[in-house]
C-alpha cells in the first residue's frame, strides 16, 4: 500500500470516527434536497458544534472552498449512512402507512428510516418537495448560532425560603459586551437601549431556548415572557444536560458561582455562614480567563458566563 493510500485509509477511519461521534451523542438532524432534475432525497445531516472544529478541519484537505464543500458532503454522507444502518436494525416507524396515496412529508419522513434515502415522488409534486425542503433548511439553519447583537440570556437564581422553585430570568445579552445585560421587560417596553430590533433578536433567541431546553418552553406562552421558576430536577437537568447546547446556540447562560460543588449537587438551597459585620455591598467586574464575572463583596452570589 503507497503513502497515498494510506493518508486515504487514515482518512477514510476519522471520517467514519466522526460520524459515529455525532449519531451516539444525538447531534442529527433530519433533512430533503432537491436537485436540479426534480429528484428529492432524504438525509440524516450532523450537527456540529464549537467544540468539533478542530476534529472537521482537520479532514479539510486545504484552504479552498471546493475542499471544505467536498469535506462537508462526505461528513453528511457517512452521517447519514451511519444512521440508516442503526434504524434498518430496529422496527422504526415515524409515520404510519396509508392506503391512499401520500403526500412529500409523509413519505419524506418514511423515506428517513429506510435505506434508499430516494423519494418516489409523481411531477407534480416537485413544487411541493422544493417548497418543504426550503422549510426544512429554514428549520435547521434556525438552530445555527446567532450573529445577532443581541442575544437571549438566561439567568439561574437561588430560591427564597428554601421553596423548591428556582427562578430563571430571561435576560438580553449584547454579544460584543457580556456583561450588558438588560431585563427582557426593558426589551418588549422598548427602554433596553438595543435598538427597534433587539426585541426581534431576542425573540428569535427564545424560539432556540424553547427548542433545545423543553424545560422553558412555557415562556412561549408569554405575551412578554421575563422569567420561570422550575421544581429542582428540572433545573438539574437543565444546567446537566442543555448548558453545552445552549451556549453552542449562541444562548447566554449566567449560574452562581457555587454552581457545581458537592453542597449545590442536590438542587437545594445552599446553607451560608452569617457573617457577624457584614460589609456594604457593591458589584464590581473582575475580568477571567475567557470569562465575566460579577461578585459581591458581601459574599452572596456571584455570576458568571461563558460568552
Amino acid at each position: 500500500m503507497t503513502v497515498a493510500q494510506l493518508d486515504v485509509a487514515a482518512g477514510a477511519a476519522q471520517l467514519g470516527s466522526l460520524a459515529v461521534r455525532f449519531v451516539d451523542a444525538g447531534r442529527v438532524v433530519p433533512g430533503l434536497t432537491v436537485d436540479a432534475n426534480g429528484r428529492a432525497r432524504s438525509w440524516w445531516w450532523p450537527l456540529p458544534t464549537a467544540a468539533d472544529r478542530v476534529a472537521v478541519a482537520s479532514l479539510v484537505a486545504d484552504a479552498s472552498p471546493e475542499a471544505h464543500v467536498r469535506t462537508a458532503v462526505m461528513l453528511a454522507e457517512a452521517v447519514d449512512t451511519e444512521v440508516r444502518a442503526r434504524l434498518a436494525d430496529r422496527p422504526v416507524v415515524i409515520v404510519a402507512p396509508r392506503r391512499n396515496r401520500r403526500d412529500v412529508s409523509a413519505a419524506w419522513l418514511a423515506s428517513l428510516t429506510t435505506t434508499d434515502p430516494w423519494l418516489t415522488l409523481a411531477p407534480a409534486a416537485v413544487d411541493d418537495a422544493r417548497a418543504l425542503a426550503a422549510t426544512i433548511a429554514a428549520w435547521v439553519q434556525s438552530g445555527a448560532v446567532d450573529t445577532s447583537r443581541v442575544r437571549a440570556c438566561l439567568r439561574i437564581l437561588e430560591p427564597l425560603g428554601g421553596v423548591d422553585a428556582w427562578p430563571v430570568e430571561l435576560l438580553a445579552q449584547d454579544a460584543t459586551e457580556p456583561s450588558m445585560l438588560v431585563a427582557a421587560s426593558h426589551v418588549w417596553n422598548g427602554a433596553s437601549g438595543f435598538g427597534f430590533d433587539a426585541i426581534e433578536e431576542l425573540l428569535r433567541g427564545l424560539g432556540r431556548v424553547a427548542r433545545l431546553a423543553p424545560e422553558l418552553a412555557p415562556l412561549l406562552d408569554e405575551a412578554e415572557p421575563s422569567s420561570i421558576e422550575l421544581p429542582g430536577a428540572h433545573l438539574l437537568t437543565l444546567v446537566r444536560d442543555r448548558v453545552d447546547a445552549l451556549q453552542d446556540a449562541g444562548i447566554g447562560v449566567l449560574l452562581p458561582s457555587w454552581w457545581g460543588r458537592p453542597a449545590a449537587s442536590d438542587c437545594g438551597p445552599r446553607r451560608r455562614r452569617a457573617r457577624p459585620t457584614p460589609r456594604p455591598h457593591r458589584l464590581r467586574p473582575r475580568p477571567a480567563s475567557g470569562s465575566t464575572r460579577w461578585c459581591r463583596s458581601d459574599g452572596r452570589p456571584r455570576w458568571a458566563t461563558s460568552p
